[in-house]
Order: structure tokens, then C-alpha cells, then sequence
């Protein structure tokens, strides 16, 4: 059977497409209008494309700027999660939890900071566009008087033939990474997460996001080697059969931006070839407890 039920009680089919809205930045959002974020949370729909989020100018500035931050660390000779990955952080430490409030103050330095290195309030400019899309409610950034804060978005750079980003559902990370989830999972809900990115260089060829109609409710595992997925039943649906498994395949442009149900549906970024490299600046979405607003972080 081809047919599956998610928690929430939707019927789904792995063969079929995902249902996708897309719109131009350019025109102007209805305030109060769309409850897209929610939809992408209960799945009826998986993915919003927005395009021509960011301008051309917009784009040149946030890559100049980045490469001179990088560069004055060290060159690029791999993949990189810039400022710094939470999953990164080394719970084998002794020090695990001085390096973990460490981590959060640095957010704060890099969040507060970011306007003026970079020129660009990409922190406002990502909050009215979740908020505009889940009817004006309010997204923001988590922050503690005596901790610090979590990081809005992260730019992600991927070489040519270096690093893929493989077959993975983002409900995944807050049992990879608890203590870092563990502030967030006190006001929003993390499991479900969703995922979003603007691409700010398009390589010569790959780098797509693909998503697969399968959900982390009935596949908590997968095969790498294998590229399949692992149903409860044991059945392995394989992410290059399409009489198996519908895989959307994003192409998108420079200054285009996705939110997809990225914690729910298993997805990858496809390997990237010829002489640029795949740069995007993007995090995660999560409804707060009582639902009133949303969360971002990265």
C-alpha cells in the first residue's frame, strides 16, 4: 500500500506530489491574509516559495561582507556553517556546559552586530516576512536576560564535490542535541520544526533542495549507503525510485527563499558541481506553546 497516516490523523500517499504556494516578494503581501505557517505545520500544504526575496544589491552586499568575515578566520577549503553549527558543540566535554553559554552568548554578539557588519537587518527583514505569512502573528528570536540568545540564521556553504547534505528529517535534532533545544522546547514546539532558506549563490549545477513525500511519523530511520528511507514496517522506499517515493526537486534562484515542512518530511541538498559554491542564509520555525507566535533560530 502506498497510502500512510501522520499523528494528526492526515492521510498521505508516498507517490504523490507535495502541494506547493508560491509568490513574488515583489507584490504586495495582503497583511493578515495567509496562515501559511500553520498550514506547513498540520501538512496541508509542504512547501512557500517566495521569490525575489532579496534584491540582486541586496545579495552582492551580504556576499562581500561574508566573505571578508570568513576570509579573516580562515580560507575556504570545506563546507562551513558560518558564524558556527549548534551541532558543533561537543556534549563529550567536561566544560560542555561553559561552552554551551558560551555558544549562547556569541549569538547574541552575532545577532546584535549583524546590521552594522553586514548592512542589511536581515533579522527584520526574515521577521515581517513570517509574520506577514502566518497572519500577522508575531515571530521573534529567543533571548535570556542572563544567557544570551540563540542565532537567527546561519549562512551555509557548500563546495563543489565537498559536502552534500544527505538524506535527514530535522525532528531528528533535539534528541542529537537536547541541551541545546532545551531553553527552546520550554516555550515552542521543536518537534515538527520547519525549515527555511533564501539561496544567495546558485551553483553551476546541483545544490537543489529535494523533499520527499514521507514523514518522520512512520520512518525515524534511514540508509545512507543505500539512500533509502526505512519505514516501521521495514520496508525501504529509495530516494531515486520515483514508483517508490516522490521527490520535489527545488531549483531555486538567487534571492529566492523556501519554507518547507523540513522536521516532518525527510529531504537533502543534492551534490554540487563546477567552480561555485552553494551559499544560503537560513534556520528553523517552531509555534511557541500557546501558539500565540512563532520562533526562529539556526
Amino acid at each position: 500500500m502506498n497510502s500512510y497516516k501522520t499523528e494528526n490523523g492526515k492521510i498521505r500517499n508516498y507517490t504523490e506530489e507535495l502541494k506547493i504556494r508560491t509568490f513574488d516578494y515583489s507584490e504586495n503581501f495582503a497583511q493578515g491574509k495567509y496562515n501559511l505557517i500553520q498550514s506547513l505545520k498540520n501538512l496541508d500544504i509542504e512547501a512557500v516559495v517566495v521569490k525575489k526575496f532579496l534584491s540582486k544589491n541586496e545579495i552582492e552586499t551580504l556576499l562581500n561582507k561574508l566573505n571578508i568575515e570568513v576570509e579573516a578566520i580562515k580560507p575556504i577549503y570545506e563546507s562551513i556553517t558560518f558564524p558556527f553549527s549548534f551541532v558543533s558543540l561537543n556534549r563529550e566535554n567536561l566544560n560542555f556546559k561553559e561552552e554551551l553559554k558560551s555558544y549562547y552568548q556569541k549569538s547574541k554578539i552575532f545577532r546584535d552586530s549583524f546590521p552594522q557588519i553586514f548592512g542589511i537587518d536581515m533579522e527584520q527583514k526574515f521577521t515581517s516576512l513570517l509574520s506577514i505569512l502566518n497572519q500577522n502573528k508575531s515571530a521573534k528570536v529567543l533571548s535570556t536576560s542572563d544567557l544570551g540568545s540563540y542565532i537567527p540564521f546561519t549562512f551555509r556553504v557548500i563546495l563543489p564535490e565537498k559536502n552534500h547534505i544527505n538524506l535527514h528529517a530535522d525532528n531528528l535534532f533535539p534528541s542529537l542535541a537536547p541541551e541545546f533545544y532545551a531553553l527552546l522546547n520550554e516555550v515552542a514546539e521543536v518537534k515538527n520544526q520547519l525549515s527555511f532558506f533564501t539561496v544567495l549563490q546558485k551553483p553551476d549545477i546541483g545544490g537543489e533542495v529535494s523533499v520527499y513525500n514521507v514523514a518522520w511519523d512512520v520512518a525515524k530511520e534511514f540508509n545512507i549507503e543505500e539512500q533509502s528511507i526505512i519505514l516501521e514496517n521495514g520496508i525501504h522506499l529509495h530516494a531515486e525510485k520515483k514508483d517508490e517515493l516522490f521527490r520535489q526537486q527545488f531549483n531555486l534562484e538567487e534571492g529566492d527563499l523556501i519554507l518547507f515542512a523540513g522536521g516532518q518530511l525527510y529531504h537533502r541538498i543534492e551534490e554540487v558541481y563546477g567552480s561555485k559554491m552553494r551559499i544560503t542564509l537560513g534556520g528553523f520555525i517552531g509555534y511557541s506553546k500557546t501558539n500565540t507566535e512563532i520562533y526562529y533560530w539556526s
